[in-house]
């Protein structure tokens, strides 16, 4: 298979009906089938200079077969059809070896047509070569190197991703899509030995060939300078400033690590979530409204249709404060009562569904990170939280260590607190919110402001 082949639609569809044509030749009457096939060109810079290059290109093939409301789900990387037709009769004999579920209705129909979403695919992304690639991580790096004599840039990761995506089901969904995204990660530190300042992380991540590297790299190794000077927590409670990345990041984002969670319609049924009995409550100032926008032009988390297929939509989550309600796949809305969102995500490890946000998006206020630091008399800055994927979805407790968390006075950073444990509770947070940045960053799949925030909890050792 080409490189041109492997991020093609037409390709995608056409392993999509082969792999229902086979389930349907052996008698199957409800199956679908899900591709996911990828291409990803990246460079990586560690410790300042090693340079190294790869081409990953990647099929995911996931069939789900159900067999007298039976399910049994397979996987292929393989595109070629004596595969397909494996990977079809291995979910069939899982599913007969399985429990039925008396609440499957089947699988949903797309039953509305598909949206128009602009912006998915960059053709300078799609085409981006390597030497472009290094040149643009080497703005990075030296622009983070620049920011003060000391700096170590431990990695600059840069890469082009290209997705082509289609779901296929006997129920008659059929639908399929292609994107393009970059991103760049960077990451610092200050000082050697025993002085070395803890790992000092920044990203971007966009549709469009539009990154400003240099101000990545210059971000980056201010954080990191910024370290250089220490200073000593105290236990307190105080204001504290968020940083948008500390918030959205999707692996360390202290929000996006929740509420991705909190906001599912699956939480909702097993009463897992922290949120179950609050639909129509406050939970938050007027200032802090949340959407799910698939359809949002130019974000990462854009795209037509969800993991099952089915066209996506806007969803009210939050409006000024209120809780609106959660998002839902086709098999948890059934169950409720309730019609699919549009938000079914597929788990690539296993091929099971659930419902999270899509393209989770908090509305900006106005003003900078640092305009939110000026208005400090005496708290905290958050870059990064660390530990923050022990947090509690069910109580919506949580506590990790702001790494690095630099004290402010009187406006200003005064310098770098080591083992400043943060704590609390989410809706506690939610509370405390006095002031939401206008700085949006995008993280992939949530959009997320920075924020000021009263009444934090701050804990040292």
């Amino acid at each position: 298979m080409t490189s041109g082949d492997i991020i093609s639609e037409d390709a995608a569809s056409t392993a999509v009906s082969a792999a229902i044509s086979s389930a349907k030749s052996i008698g199957c009457r409800e199956v679908e089938a899900f591709v996911c096939l990828t291409n990803t060109k990246a460079i990586s810079i560690e410790l300042n200079n090693s340079v190294l290059g790869s081409v990953h290109r990647d099929s995911q093939v996931f069939i789900r077969l159900v067999d007298k409301g039976r399910m049994g789900v397979a996987f292929t990387n393989s595109l070629k059809k004596n595969d397909l037709r494996r990977c079809v009769s291995d979910a069939r004999r899982l599913a007969k070896v399985s429990e039925a579920d008396p609440r499957w209705t089947g699988f949903a129909e797309a039953g509305r047509k598909y949206p128009t979403v602009r912006g998915l695919c960059d053709p300078r992304i799609i085409s981006l070569p390597f030497k472009d690639l290094k040149e643009r991580a080497r703005m990075v790096v030296d622009a983070a190197l620049a920011e003060a004599v000391g700096i170590t840039v431990t990695e600059c990761h840069l890469e082009t991703v290209t997705r082509a995506i289609a779901v296929g089901s006997t129920a008659g969904t059929e639908a399929s899509f292609r994107d393009a995204y970059i991103s760049a990660i960077c990451g610092t530190v200050m000082g050697r030995g025993a002085n070395i300042s803890p790992d000092c992380l920044d990203g971007r991540v966009s549709r469009a060939d539009d990154v400003d590297f240099v101000g990545l790299g210059s971000s980056c190794g201010s954080v990191a300078r910024n370290c250089a000077v220490s200073a000593e927590p105290r236990t307190e409670e105080c204001q504290v400033v968020f940083s948008a990345g500390s918030l959205g990041i999707p692996n360390n984002g202290l929000l996006n690590i929740i509420l991705s969670k909190a906001l599912s319609g699956e939480g909702a049924i097993q009463g897992t979530t922290f949120l179950a009995d609050h639909v129509g409550d406050r939970i938050g100032p007027k200032s802090m409204t949340i959407v799910d926008d698939p359809l949002r032009t130019g974000t990462v988390g854009s795209r037509p249709l969800d993991d099952e297929g089915l066209p996506t939509r806007r969803t009210d989550l939050v409006r000024e404060g209120v809780f609106e309600g959660f998002v839902w796949n086709s098999y948890h809305g059934s169950v409720s009562g309730k019609r699919s969102t549009g938000n079914a995500v597929r788990d690539l490890s296993t091929g099971n569904v659930t419902s999270a946000p899509l393209n989770m998006c908090m509305e900006p206020g106005r003003g900078t990170m640092r305009d939110l630091v000026s208005e400090v008399d005496h708290g905290y800055l958050v870059w990064g939280c660390q530990g923050a994927h022990t947090s509690n979805v069910e109580t919506g407790d949580f506590s990790f260590v702001a790494s690095p968390g630099f004290l402010i006075e009187r406006g200003a950073i005064v310098g770098c607190v080591r083992g400043a444990m943060i704590s609390g509770n989410i809706m506690d947070l939610f509370s405390g919110i006095e002031k939401i940045g206008g700085d949006i960053m995008d993280c992939g799949n949530a959009t997320q402001p920075s924020m000021l925030v009263g009444g934090v909890k701050i804990t040292t050792g």
